[in-house]
């Protein structure tokens, strides 16, 4: 069985702590825009919304980035057998 470094480890805990937080401020925009969608007047939902979509395509590419670079750090780390699962253009990789 082969094992991930312990440093590797540590680093991978420390993006995910920071993907986690990633995760959960995104989730909240959606929860607060969906709060002012239900109670807003038309021309402030048409304002909210473009704000509201361009912080959301700025969240989900810094997501995407923190999996890229998890990726790439573990890879190294990972047994032959299974490496095929961080490649980026894989048509078995899971991301």
């Amino acid at each position: 069985m082969h094992r991930i470094v312990a440093e590797a480890r540590m680093n991978d805990v420390k993006m995910q702590r920071v993907q986690t937080a990633l995760v959960k401020g995104t989730t909240n925009v959606v929860l607060i825009s969906d709060l002012i969608i239900k109670h807003s007047n038309v021309l402030l939902l048409t304002q909210f919304w473009k704000v509201t979509e361009d912080s959301l395509v700025c969240l989900r590419a810094a997501n995407w980035e923190l999996v890229q670079r998890r990726r790439k750090a573990l890879k190294p780390q990972i047994f032959r057998d299974y490496g095929h699962l961080c490649a980026q253009n894989s048509e078995n990789s899971l991301y």
